[in-house]
């Protein structure tokens, strides 16, 4: 067919077989050069989007999963041995960064390594011996704990246990409330 100087440009995804397609044409075609093959503009802007979607549900969906009370920091955990390599050291870095940025305290969120924060006590606290857990240690308390039953409705324990933890309890809300 004599094709090969017909050819003024192909443009194609960036699937791997596709580019090994252009490496054989510029191999056996002498009339078709790396300036003839353009990536398909669609597809590497599809790509820039899907990328920063990715990254932004992508925390919001760690957030949400390690404070889903029937999930906890245990569902990562659960996956640290395999070949995909999870760390729960690294997923409660990026839960806490969220908590102590947008949620914290000001006195704990701008000084980390503060050791209590103090708060009132009331009567009813009292008397059902609910204490209010410092907020630094909010979170850590709360990953330590054991992961609940699965009937557990998410939403539900967190409107019980906000006493004990407020701030959990409001960054709970917002990221499970996430259709």
């Amino acid at each position: 067919y004599n094709f090969g100087n017909k050819i003024m440009g192909i443009t194609c995804d960036n699937a791997s077989n596709n580019d090994k397609f252009i490496e054989i044409l510029l191999e056996r075609n002498e009339h078709f050069f790396d300036f003839n093959h353009f990536r398909c503009f669609a597809h590497v802007i599809n790509l820039a989007v899907q990328e920063a979607y990715y990254n932004v549900t992508s925390e919001a969906c760690t957030v949400a999963t390690v404070l889903d009370p029937r999930l906890r920091l245990d569902y990562y955990k659960s996956y640290e041995n395999e070949d995909n390599q999870v760390d729960s050291q690294e997923i409660f870095d990026i839960v806490n960064a969220k908590y102590l940025a947008d949620y914290a305290p000001a006195n704990v969120a701008t000084n980390a390594s503060a050791t209590s924060v103090v708060t009132k006590q009331t009567i009813a606290n009292r008397i059902f011996k609910k204490q209010k857990v410092e907020a630094e240690s909010e979170l850590k308390e709360y990953c330590n704990g054991a992961p609940l039953d699965s009937d557990t409705k998410p939403l539900d324990w967190w409107k019980a246990n906000k006493v004990t933890y407020p701030n959990l309890a409001h960054m709970a809300k917002d990221y499970l409330a996430i259709p």
